[in-house]
């Protein structure tokens, strides 16, 4: 290369462009070092660090947790990031941020106060929580001695009643009411009003936003006075196209209609019996809570392009399933492609005979609750398009998570049916060896497959009760699982294959200290596992709660076979949990496959139990 082509290059990557391009791939730790080379990198770099802001993210949450702590920032330390500095630094480089979620009450009081957050893009406010003071926890501790005590009507006008000194605007007053929560002292009930009154003057100080999220916990801080006032704001916002409001509830026929932008729409409310009258075509996302059978049918009707919906239950509390849908959707299947919702026994069976055949174009479907097999068969009669499966569970006592023995194998009929099957994500689901390797997967693309898979009893009787000599069994079990493993072998591309879970139950009140669950994969290269040496794309293997024999020769054996391997869930032990006794064994492997490729981690699966 010549003199002038290497000058040429590095001009070339000093251009802000490249620079930029660079820089929207960095997260923010990486970002900071960049602000420092010189000035010209500070003016490009600066706009991507402050572009998003996440106050749950990086030192966030270390920062402002030494909020509202009442205690003297003194002894001459000027680096304390007090209110003060947060202050100064959201008035100083607030016109940057284009996306805001707000975790944090001090985050809200400090980019309300300095009034220059106003080319937001997104706002959210989630889960608010502070560090509390001193004197509040005096205040609450006071309050929980006098007993607990439903405020009575005169409390409640006083709670309600501040000095307009306290409001930022006639139009919020009229709109929000301070919140009626007695327990807290007079001065933090002020503090909180005014908090809650500025995440509403964000929303009027940025016209432009695209993505509005209103928490369930801006309740805290506020009430709603007049939900038309609200509602009123919000049609103010002509960019809005997502919408997730938890706060209060609204009419949905009413946000699509004054909203015309929106596609994306999430709500608590459960709603009534006429939910939609007129046609919007925009619609892509609903999620809501409950809703009758009947409600089901009119969305799917009156939201013609509707590609995903999210809800708690369907017709739960009809008095009968809605008999009516080819007639409300005029005869026309659905667009719809994602289905999620909890798969109540008592529905399940009218869902499955008149919900799915309307849903001929679904590709993905997630349940709370076990998928039964009335649901299996429905999919594989009725949505050939069908692309991932996941099943989810509320938590359940200890041992319980494991599939009734007469509920084993529903879902297998779906991974032999389902050629464009890419996601098979039903952890608490149980299949039978001897069933799974009879007939071969139709999905020869599945990239994800978390199921159960039960072997041969390790201690078998005859016909008269007598046990089988070891050797008979053994050689039978070893043979079963070589056709697993063959069966498992010919899906190359999966990223993921996970065969168990942590059995014990951690929201119970307490843990046991029971074995893995039986008659599962001994994971060895005796076994067989050698033969899923075609599975060269994996990057997670997984197999907490079974009963594995394998060693370092195994773990040795992964690494050389497995190439992009990242994730190990089975080795991991959580010493948070009451009741366990450290594993040795565990320990040491752990130890092991650090040392033979430090960059695997080691993970606890945790479940995610449905709705936040």
């Amino acid at each position: 290369m010549t003199s002038s082509s290497t000058t040429s290059t590095k001009s070339a990557c000093l251009l802000p462009e490249v620079l930029a391009t660079i820089g929207s791939f960095l997260d923010p730790p990486s970002l900071l070092p960049c602000l420092q080379v010189n000035k010209a990198w500070h003016h490009i770099f600066l706009p991507l660090l402050w572009g998003s802001i996440d106050d749950s993210l990086y030192s966030w949450p270390t920062i402002l947790e030494q909020h509202d702590t009442q205690q003297p920032h003194g002894n001459g330390n000027t680096n304390i990031k007090d209110e003060a500095w947060l202050r100064t630094v959201f008035t100083k480089h607030g016109h940057l941020i284009r996306h805001l979620t707000i975790h944090w009450i001090p985050t809200l009081d400090a980019v309300g106060l300095s009034n220059t957050c106003t080319r937001l893009l997104s706002l959210s406010i989630r889960n608010t929580q502070r560090s509390v003071s001193d004197e509040e926890k005096e205040h609450r501790s006071n309050m929980c001695d006098r007993g607990f005590v439903d405020a009575d009507q005169e409390e409640d006008e006083r709670l309600l009643r501040l000095p307009d000194e306290y409001s930022l605007s006639p139009l919020l007053g009229n709109a929000l009411h301070p919140s009626k929560d007695w327990r807290r002292s007079d001065k933090k009930h002020r503090q909180d009003w005014m908090s809650g009154q500025r995440f509403w003057m964000l929303v009027l100080n940025n016209p432009r936003l695209r993505k509005l999220v209103i928490g369930r916990h801006l309740k805290d801080l506020c009430g709603v006075r007049s939900v038309d006032i609200l509602n009123d704001i919000i049609a103010g916002l002509h960019s809005l196209t997502t919408l997730e409001n938890t706060f209060y509830n609204e009419s949905l026929e009413t946000t699509l209609t004054r909203n015309l932008a929106l596609t994306s729409f999430r709500s608590e409310l459960a709603f009534p019996n006429t939910i939609l009258s007129a046609t919007f075509l925009g619609m892509r996302s609903l999620a809501t809570h409950n809703l009758g059978s009947r409600n089901l049918f009119l969305i799917l009707h009156h939201l013609p392009n509707l590609h995903s919906l999210e809800c708690n239950a369907i017709g739960l509390f009809d008095v009968k399933f809605c008999p009516d849908a080819g007639q409300i959707l005029e005869g026309q299947p659905s667009k719809l492609r994602r289905l999620v919702f909890t798969n109540f026994l008592r529905i399940e069976h009218s869902i499955a005979t008149h919900v799915f055949p309307w849903l001929p174009h679904l590709q993905e479907l997630t349940c709370r609750k076990r998928i039964s097999l009335a649901t299996a068969n429905a999919l594989i009669a009725n949505c050939p398009d069908l692309e991932v499966l996941r099943e989810e569970h509320f938590p359940e006592p200890i041992h319980c998570f494991q599939t009734p023995r007469e509920e084993r194998n529903s879902l297998l009929q779906v991974l032999q049916e389902c050629s464009k099957l890419r996601v098979f994500d039903t952890i608490h689901h149980r299949i039978d060896a001897d069933l799974l390797t009879e007939k071969p997967f139709a999905c020869a693309g599945l990239e994800m497959f978390r199921c159960q898979v039960v072997v041969t009893e390790r201690v078998k009787l005859d016909d008269t009760g007598v046990a089988i000599p070891p050797e008979r069994t053994s050689k039978a079990l070893q043979d079963q699982q070589h056709r697993i493993y063959d069966h498992l072998a010919v899906l190359t591309q999966l990223s993921t294959l996970d065969l168990g879970y942590l059995w014990r139950n951690i929201d119970a009140s307490y843990i046991e200290r029971g074995g893995p669950i039986e008659c599962t994969l001994e994971l060895t290269l005796e076994s067989g596992l050698d033969r899923l040496s075609t599975l060269k794309n994996l990057q997670v293997f997984g197999f907490e709660g079974v009963d594995f024999k394998l060693g370092k020769l195994e773990l040795e054996w992964m690494v050389a076979n497995w190439p992009r391997l990242r994730i190990l869930r089975g080795l991991q032990q959580d010493d948070t949990l009451p009741g366990l006794v450290h594993d040795k064994r565990k320990a040491e492997l752990c130890e092991y496959m650090q040392v033979l490729k430090p960059e695997v981690q080691h993970q606890l699966l945790r479940l995610d139990y449905g709705f936040e």
